[in-house]
């Protein structure tokens, strides 16, 4: 299992994003960092722990690796999937000093998008992108579906009505049709890390008042 480095581990920033494409089985995946996430992008992947407890993924769902736990990747044809490492977690936004391998950047009343990965690139599957937060309008999706997870700074997310608080390395999946409105908790912004499945389309982002 060699992974692919899209955004590379710097003390500034807190994190590493890679994604692997995997075929055969990979045993012995292990790692002692303070927390691991996988985002499944494409296909099926059953993920086994060393108690034989089993876990199966289709695209769009997440998994947290527990550290110092030994896991076999078992994919059902190719897959993709992103890991997400946080060597230790820390809660403050760290202002971005260079932002090249973030993708184009895109700014907006109240947040600013660094595309990564458009839909151009997966057929329409999936996108990814780094979101910077402030207050970002109300909103849902009539078709597609969003991963949220924190990379610097603490979120404030209402989801139907009900809000709660994620910190650094805390996750949220939306569903299609679930209105929703991130700002970020505290006086900084809040850096995301954003998967919408299918692909981001913006005529999919209804506004609500």
């Amino acid at each position: 299992m060699i992974p692919f480095t899209v955004i590379p581990f710097e003390p500034s920033l807190g994190w590493q994003l890679d994604l692997v494409e995997l075929e055969e089985e990979a045993s012995r995946v292990y790692h002692d960092h303070e927390k691991r996430l996988i985002v499944l992008a494409e296909g099926e992947l059953s993920i086994i722990d060393d108690e034989d407890d089993e876990e199966e993924l289709e695209a769009g769902q997440v998994f947290v690796l527990e550290p110092r736990v030994n896991y076999s990747f078992v994919p059902n044809g190719e897959v993709k999937f992103f890991l997400i490492d946080f060597p230790e977690l820390h809660n403050e936004y760290l202002p971005l000093e260079d932002d090249q391998d973030f993708g184009m950047k895109i700014d907006r009343d109240g947040y600013t998008v660094y595309e990564m990965i458009t839909g151009e690139e997966t057929d329409g599957l999936w996108s990814a992108a780094v979101i910077e937060i402030e207050d970002s309008p109300k909103h849902f999706h009539k078709i597609e579906s969003e991963v949220f997870i924190v990379l610097n700074g603490v979120l404030s997310i209402e989801l139907n009505g009900k809000r709660k608080t994620l910190e650094v390395g805390d996750y949220i999946r939306i569903p299609k049709g679930a209105i929703h409105h991130l700002k970020c908790a505290n006086s900084d912004r809040v850096r995301l890390l954003c998967f919408n499945f299918p692909a981001f389309d913006p005529a999919d982002m209804h506004f609500v008042d």
